[in-house]
Order: structure tokens, then sequence, then C-alpha cells
């Protein structure tokens, strides 16, 4: 059985957000603070559609969320509701807010190489 304790994992920082992340097994969880009106935009330029390609199952702890899709879909989560979201998103954060994301391991991978990038060139 694997466990998992937040605060003894190192904190990340993304622009304004703050990410903690442990792999499990095939998938990674990650606990993302994030402020609100936190834009995401500029850390997912270069990647496929400038979005998030990975798919996510999530819990928002806390805050209020809104997913937006490369066909204007759009998805909004508020405090203790659980759910999916599809590859190709953005995020608005309209509170300040809490998540935590499962997502399989070797997307997050590609994924937050990027990100890390991003954040220290952007």
């Amino acid at each position: 059985m694997e466990i998992v304790d937040w605060n003894e994992l190192e904190p990340v920082a993304v622009g304004a957000m703050e990410s903690r992340t442990a792999q499990l097994g095939t998938m990674v969880v990650t606990r993302h603070v994030i402020p609100a009106g936190f834009d995401s935009t500029p850390f997912y330029r270069g990647l496929p559609g400038d979005r998030c390609p990975c798919e996510h199952w999530c819990m928002l702890v806390r805050g209020r969320m809104r997913y937006r899709y490369v066909d204007g879909d759009t998805q909004t989560v508020e405090t203790g509701q659980v759910f999916r979201v599809a590859p190709g998103h953005l995020a608005d954060v309209l509170e300040d807010s809490e998540l935590i994301e499962f997502t399989a391991a070797d997307d997050y991978a590609h994924k937050a190489a990027h990100l890390a990038d991003a954040a220290e060139h952007g």
C-alpha cells in the first residue's frame, strides 16, 4: 500500500500556484493550491492546442473553477465536487481553490516537463 503525506512533499511553484505531487503506481496525484484569477494560459503555450493535453480525475476541496475546452464547452466545478476533466482544457480559477488531481503518470510526465520549462523561462 502506498500512502502519501502532503506535508512531506516538496512544494513546486508554477507562477502563483503551489503544487505538491506524488506518483502512486501508474497514476500521479497532485494537490494544487491556486489563487483566484490565476492564469495558466502562458504555461501551456507550445503544447497541442496551447492547452493541457492530459485527462484528469479531480476533487475540488475548496473554491470554484471553470474549465474551458477548444470546442467552446465549459465545465464549472465547486467545493466538494468530484469530476473528470477531458484533454484539451484550460482552467479559470474563480475563487481561491484547492484541487486534488489524478493523472496517468506517462501523460503527466510530459506535461510536467513542459510546465517546469515554461516556469523557468516564462
